[in-house]
């Protein structure tokens, strides 16, 4: 599945990324990997939220 979330930061313009994820936990422990880490150690709070699910298409081998 890929999961289109948006990102909002305090004080920041916010922004969306797409994971590809089993589950939405693990998609949002995939964004959170993917935030800068000094942001969050300079108090800056960060939304996470879902905006859409896609099941991706498994191609067949010829």
């Amino acid at each position: 599945m890929d999961y289109t979330i948006r990102v909002i930061a305090t004080n920041l313009i916010s922004g969306t990324v797409t994971v590809s994820a089993q589950s939405q936990g693990e998609a949002l422990a995939k964004v959170e990997q993917r935030i800068n880490p000094k942001l969050k150690q300079e108090g800056y709070e960060f939304q996470l939220e879902f905006l859409e699910t896609a099941e991706r298409a498994q191609s067949a081998a010829a």
